[in-house]
């Protein structure tokens, strides 16, 4: 397998946050609230993009 089920888990939760905040005008984290929402929530969307497919490409490209 080329990626690990962690991974995957991990790269999911994060490509959802993004997700979920998108539409938010205001975001909150144990009733602390995050500045620029907007930009919190790209950055949780390709983190979590970049997690699923970094591992994969470099196991790929290590057994070639």
């Amino acid at each position: 397998m080329k990626i690990k089920p962690a991974e995957i888990v991990m790269g999911i939760m994060l490509v959802s946050m993004g997700v979920m905040g998108m539409g938010e005008k205001e975001l909150f984290h144990y009733d602390v609230p995050i500045p620029r929402p907007e930009v919190f929530s790209v950055a949780c969307l390709v983190a979590g993009i970049v997690w699923l497919v970094v591992p994969w490409f470099l196991r790929s490209r290590k057994k070639q």
